[in-house]
């Protein structure tokens, strides 16, 4: 889409209704592109896809239509996904979210790697990130990439935590908590 595209497509969004109209067209056209890619990229037949998530042959294809005027449900999807080993991640987004995927779409992003292919990229993220122990009572901070989270050492590691619980700090910020001061962390990689 070349910037006079993306001017007109833009000051189009700007009313209401060619809104919802977009984020309609995003799901009905987005969904079926993005199982038929997942499909041809694991090299599976809508047979084999059908077979896998219980479906019918004649369900897959239908799925694969843009031009099917039915969107799947949640628990199709999540057998989708099953199938093809990807999450599905269903939440309210944001407009720079759409934007940027229609922008940007690729087949790389319309087929997802299977969580085996993400594996090695997720340990190295994992060995990125570690703890250190603050001066402050009954705390832990944790470093993920850039950014330095402040969390309850008691905090259950079986659900997340309250977002109000994280703190987050950035590079070398001072922060105040209601029990005592931290001071800028020293030794952690920025």
């Amino acid at each position: 889409m070349n910037t006079l595209d993306k001017k007109r497509l833009l000051n189009d969004l700007k009313d209401l209704e060619s809104r919802r109209l977009f984020y309609a067209e995003h799901i009905s056209t987005g969904l079926p592109f993005q199982i038929r890619e997942l499909r041809k990229k694991r090299g599976l037949t809508q047979k084999q896809v059908a077979e896998l998530t219980g479906k019918k042959q004649s369900n897959i294809s239908d799925f694969e239509n843009p031009n099917y005027e039915y969107t799947p449900q949640i628990g199709t999807l999540m057998q989708l996904a099953d199938a093809f080993d990807v999450p599905l991640i269903v939440r309210f987004g944001s407009w720079e979210e759409v934007w940027d995927w229609e922008m940007n779409l690729s087949p790389r992003k319309l087929a997802p790697q299977a969580f085996q292919d993400a594996l090695p990229k997720l340990e190295k993220k994992v060995a990125k990130s570690r703890s250190v122990v603050t001066n402050a009572p009954n705390r832990t901070l944790t470093r993920d990439d850039d950014q330095l989270y402040l969390f309850p050492v008691d905090m259950p590691l079986d659900m997340p935590p309250d977002i109000s619980e994280w703190k987050i700090l950035k590079q070398r910020l001072t922060l105040a908590t209601s029990q005592t001061d931290i001071a800028p962390v020293t030794g952690v990689a920025a």
